[in-house]
């Protein structure tokens, strides 16, 4: 199943997925990129500890891809790398999830035990919405993992603080990106 990690525009999504995907204790992770620059998702990596066996960032410029070209190099990255996040799939033109979602568990070589997305959350985030707790899994081929928001704080107006719902686990984690954003 594809595992979503959901913001309004803005909100710190991709550098929560980063974290994450550093976080994973003794796992090859690939990261897709089809919006930053491959320099830009290191250059925010280096604000983290990296547990991980491997973190490999492939730059995919959206509109250089077609939706068949993507699904080949899932499919190729799924018999090398335990964990996959691409990151801003809206900017992919007609890929389909289904589509996807077989490209990367469908392969009998397939090492590739999580596949993440970064996807755009179409409408305000109700943070105390329980609907939206019970519609995480859509159609069975999707679920929401993460959700993220900037968060303001009036003691400290110029931290950049990101907060991270996991609701898989029903984590909640609080990240200070304030040294990462500055100018």
């Amino acid at each position: 199943m594809i595992k979503a990690f959901i913001s309004r525009v803005g909100e710190g999504k991709t550098t929560c997925a980063i974290a994450e995907c550093l976080a994973q204790e003794n796992k090859r992770v690939a990261f897709i990129t089809t919006e930053l620059s491959t320099r830009q998702i290191l250059n925010k990596a280096k604000a983290f500890e990296n547990k991980s066996k491997s973190f490999v960032v492939f730059d995919m410029p959206a509109s250089a891809m077609t939706p068949l070209n993507f699904y080949k190099k899932v499919q190729k990255m799924s018999e090398e790398f335990d964990v996959i996040y691409i990151d801003c799939l809206h900017f992919a033109k007609g890929v389909n999830l289904q589509k996807l979602n077989d490209s990367c568990f469908g392969n009998f070589m397939n090492q590739c035990t999580e596949l993440w997305i970064g996807m755009q959350a179409n409408r305000e985030i109700v943070w105390n919405d329980l609907n939206l707790v019970k519609q995480t899994e859509i159609e069975g081929l999707l679920s929401i993992k993460k959700i993220c928001r900037k968060i303001k704080n009036n003691f400290f107006p110029n931290n950049v603080l990101i907060e991270a719902i996991d609701l898989e686990t029903r984590e909640t984690k609080i990240y200070n990106f304030t040294n990462l954003f500055k100018n």
